[in-house]
Order: structure tokens, then sequence, then C-alpha cells
């Protein structure tokens, strides 16, 4: 192998080696904006979750709160009758 031989190899060398720090780069930054996108499907899911759970608990309450006022109504109704 002669001198010319050498460099071109060693130049080969570092071109793939500057190539393959590129291409882990580009997955590294592919990989992070994977994981900040679960992160944000994440967090919007169990938003909406608590959001349907507050949903649910005020419509149980307003039935309650009608259920109750009803019976308020009765109770009060009968006494005044007596």
């Amino acid at each position: 192998m002669n001198k010319e031989e050498v460099v071109q190899l060693n130049k080969l060398k570092r071109k793939t080696g500057l190539f393959f720090i590129r291409v882990m780069g580009v997955m590294l930054i592919c990989f992070i904006f994977l994981i900040q996108f679960e992160v944000n499907k994440e967090k919007i899911s169990a938003s909406y979750t608590a959001e349907d759970t507050v949903r649910k608990i005020e419509t149980q309450l307003g039935r309650y709160l009608e259920n109750s006022e009803m019976f308020k109504n009765i109770i009060s109704s009968e006494h005044h009758n007596q």
C-alpha cells in the first residue's frame, strides 16, 4: 500500500465516521421528538379523563341537589298540611 492509498483510506474512514455521527444525531433527535409526542399524548389523555370525571361528578351532584330539594319541599309541605 503506498502513501496515497493510505491517505485515501484515512479520508474514507473520517467520512464514514462523520456520516455515522450524523446518522446517530438524526436518530437521537427523532427519538427525542417521539418521546415528547408520547408525553404530550399522555398528558392530553389524562386531561380528558379528569375533565370527563369532573363532568360526571357535576351531573351526579346536580341530580342529588334536585332530589334533595324535591324531598325538602315534600317534607315541608307535609308539615304545613298537618
